[in-house]
């Protein structure tokens, strides 16, 4: 994700190897999920994704990125 640390948002960068379903969910320290996106019609390559936190505290997320193929978790850090 770029910025990270970010304070408005942050967009996270991935790339897909053929079409897919991808879901972006981010959670708090506390393992509770505070945002959930369904990417469909996802095409070979690269992508992004922009969150922006609405009233999420100061700290530490964590994003998840899921397929039908897998996860892949990344550390985001939120300053207000």
């Amino acid at each position: 994700a770029y910025p990270n640390p970010f304070n408005s948002q942050t967009t996270i960068h991935f790339t897909v190897d053929r079409a897919r379903e991808l879901t972006v969910s981010i959670y708090d320290v506390l393992g509770r999920e505070v945002h959930r996106a369904l990417l469909t019609n996802l095409t070979p390559g690269a992508h992004s994704y922009t969150w922006q936190p609405d009233q999420a505290a100061t700290g530490l997320y964590i994003t998840k990125l899921e397929s039908q193929l897998g996860t892949m978790m990344a550390k985001l850090y939120y300053v207000r």
